[in-house]
């Protein structure tokens, strides 16, 4: 976020001080809608980061009630895999991925933002 923010042209924010904006409003008013693509970008790899997590769970977790979907997927693929249950480890890998590609889709315009932003020179 730091890199993105030092992109942003100082022309932007000393036009807003000719226009006789405060610094508060300079960051809320012009930084922060900026830098929105690449804030939902952040906060989608963080929440694909928590999801994804299996070794914290793995070592934190005692009981199967407290089990993440990483480690039900890993739970039910050693239970399945080795019978004639592989249709159920297909099953459960498509349910799992559904919320990712769900949110993928809803933020997408902002993740082609940033992408499109970090790509060009201004």
């Amino acid at each position: 976020m730091m890199s993105f923010f030092k992109a942003i042209p100082k022309d932007i924010e000393e036009a807003a001080r000719l226009d006789g904006v405060g610094w508060l409003r300079i960051f809320w008013y012009v930084m922060l809608p900026l830098a929105r693509p690449a804030m939902m970008t952040l906060a989608i790899l963080t929440f694909l980061y928590a999801w994804n997590d299996y070794l914290w769970p793995l070592v934190s977790a005692q009981q199967r009630e407290y089990f993440t979907i990483t480690l039900g997927l890993a739970s039910i693929q050693s239970n399945f895999a080795q019978s004639e249950g592989l249709g159920r480890v297909m099953a459960s890998g498509v349910i799992a991925s559904l919320p990712v590609v769900l949110l993928f889709l809803i933020f997408q315009r902002y993740v082609v933002q940033a992408m499109t932003a970090g790509g060009s020179k201004g």
